[in-house]
């Protein structure tokens, strides 16, 4: 006879609510700006869920150059 594990999660966070412009630093993030001026903002994966901007960070839309940073969807301020 199979046995079968059920995992409950307590401890599960939930999605902080961004307030404000969040400050990048300089080396976690990227600008990418195309011919006509659009400008794209990246930022590392792993420090970005770190702190708090997993509802912002569009995982789907990958840096170019670097796969580590993704697509942050909100305005960022570069420090």
């Amino acid at each position: 006879m199979a046995a079968s594990i059920k995992v409950y999660m307590t401890n599960e966070e939930k999605p902080k609510k961004i307030v404000g412009t969040p400050e990048v630093p300089v080396k976690m993030s990227k600008k990418l700006t195309n011919t006509e001026g659009t400008v794209m903002w990246f930022v590392q994966k792993s420090w970005g869920i770190k702190n708090g901007l997993m509802a912002a960070m569009n995982f789907k839309t990958l840096h170019p150059m670097d796969d580590k940073f993704c697509e942050i969807t909100i305005k960022i301020d570069r420090v």
